[in-house]
């Protein structure tokens, strides 16, 4: 059973930011994919993305960028930006 306790969540812009869409940008940062992360978290690519991209609205710079192709296939790497969003939210969930 899970302990009672409180979970914050942040207003950015118009949308909600809480621990499911910052595990989920810390997963596609350690396994370099959106598919990837969305397996290891039990969830659908589609649902990944639609959270990512909600994530994505309140900033005007990305969180993420994208890599088609070449030599490693492509990916998703977090961006500074990304990382830093990671960090506070964590820092203040702490």
């Amino acid at each position: 059973p899970r302990l009672p306790g409180i979970r914050a969540k942040w207003f950015v812009a118009d949308e909600t930011i809480g621990v499911g869409k910052i595990r989920l940008l810390e997963k596609v940062g350690e396994l370099g994919s959106i598919s990837a992360a969305a397996r290891q978290m039990g969830m659908g690519y589609r649902r990944a993305w639609f959270l990512i991209t909600s994530l994505q609205q309140g900033f005007d710079t990305p969180l993420i960028e994208t890599v088609r192709g070449g030599n490693t296939h492509g990916g998703t790497v977090i961006t500074e930006l990304g990382k830093e969003l990671v960090r506070r939210f964590n820092a203040h969930e702490a």
